[in-house]
């Protein structure tokens, strides 16, 4: 889904997505708040989120994916501390 100019926030929906390895959201301008429900994925291993508007803070259960290995946040308005 990168560098294809969306808008508007991203649903909180991918608690269905059990085998999803890898996510590309960078190069757009999604807006609101990072989908927690993207670390509940239990084989999610890279998520580029990079390059968007979300704003708040990072969801407290991303620590708890255990094959999460790159998360790219960069370029946005997240607050809090990691």
């Amino acid at each position: 889904m990168s560098n294809n100019g969306f808008t508007g926030p991203i649903r909180d929906f991918f608690g269905s997505f059990q085998k999803l390895d890898f996510a590309d959201f960078a190069n757009n301008r999604f807006s609101g708040f990072l989908p927690s429900s993207m670390f509940d994925i239990p084989t999610i291993r890279i998520i580029y989120f990079s390059n968007n508007k979300f704003v708040g803070e990072i969801p407290s259960n991303y620590g708890k994916s255990p094959f999460l290995r790159d998360l790219y946040l960069y370029s946005n308005q997240l607050t809090g501390n990691v």
